[in-house]
């Protein structure tokens, strides 16, 4: 008789394993999903205006920087320079 209970005690724990695993399978598959996009109309965020910009033209100017430092500039590894075409530059 106390074997019959301890079989049945086992075989409700077999079934709470599975119950817990297909809980667990349901809440991955649920929080896998993507969201839900809502469709386009009057309340949506996509049915907004377009907002206003103002664009510029960049215009050629003369710049120049000059940077005035004291001290010593060691290059870190040295190159060598070749052009890749050969003349003058206009």
């Amino acid at each position: 008789m106390a074997d019959a209970q301890e079989r049945e005690s086992r075989g409700w724990v077999g079934w709470a394993q599975v119950g817990l695993l297909v809980v667990a399978l349901a809440a991955g598959i649920y929080f896998a999903r993507s969201p839900s996009v809502a469709p386009i109309g009057e309340d949506s965020i996509r049915s907004a205006e377009a907002p206003s910009v103002r664009v510029l033209s960049p215009e050629a100017g003369s710049h120049s920087l000059t940077v005035a430092l004291t001290g010593e500039v060691h290059a870190r590894t040295p190159v060598a320079l070749r052009p890749l075409a050969s003349g003058r530059v206009v």
